[in-house]
């Protein structure tokens, strides 16, 4: 009986003291991510657009490039007229697309509005813990959590290394940001297996992983 007490007063213990790491880690993920909001035309047509974006410096933000850029909607004549952010703290300002790849599906926008710059991980590893930070459906500053589930994936849209993780992928997540354990990006939410019918019904998620983000940011200053 001893030792059982023993044990369930070590397991609250250590239960108590991720918590705060957890809480820590949050608040360190969501000051560094952005909610993207696009204004989108067509001749006297106009729609709106949700995404999400992080910092990877003061005034650089990296989200997903079919958030920005209309050509990936295979639609004529649609073209983006205003680009908003708004960070955690609840300030927006304009941003403006300054470099795109439409390979990799990653954009770089500009902004005024400074924020705090994530650190970019030197791997990712299978296993790990995924943390996704976005507006799925709508939902502002959502925070979801799980494990890398498989690195080094290729999809049908985009020919370069993707990972897939268990952390809750929704519309809306599209460009923002996944970090690991220690609050650095490991990649750039893309697509969400529920946009695949009852076959993704479980919202796995899939980004552009750390490699290939690496690459696009190279000689960004």
């Amino acid at each position: 009986m001893k030792k059982f007490l023993v044990g369930i007063i070590s397991l609250s213990l250590l239960l108590s003291s991720c918590k705060p790491h957890d809480v820590r880690l949050a608040e360190r993920c969501l000051s560094s991510t952005v909610l993207i909001h696009m204004k989108v035309a067509k001749g006297t047509r106009r729609a709106e657009g949700t995404c999400s974006g992080v910092y990877v410096t003061p005034n650089l933000i990296l989200t997903a490039d079919h958030c920005v850029d209309m050509s990936m909607e295979f639609s004529k004549d649609v073209y983006v007229k205003e680009i908003w952010i708004r960070n955690s703290y609840d300030r927006s300002a304009r941003a403006t697309v300054v470099k795109m790849s439409v390979v990799r599906d990653l954009a770089l926008l500009k902004t005024d509005l400074k924020g705090n710059p994530v650190q970019l991980a030197k791997d990712i590893q299978v296993g790990e813990e995924c943390w996704v930070v976005g507006q799925p459906l709508g939902l502002q500053f959502i925070v979801s959590k799980g494990i890398v589930s498989q690195t080094n994936v290729p999809t049908f849209m985009f020919p370069v290394n993707h990972f897939i993780t268990t952390a809750t992928v929704l519309p809306g997540n599209s460009g923002g940001p996944a970090f690991n354990s220690k609050g650095q990006l490991i990649g750039i939410v893309t697509m969400s297996t529920s946009m695949l019918g009852s076959f993704g019904a479980a919202g796995l998620g899939i980004a552009v992983q750390i490699d290939e983000v690496r690459s696009f940011l190279r000689h960004v200053k």
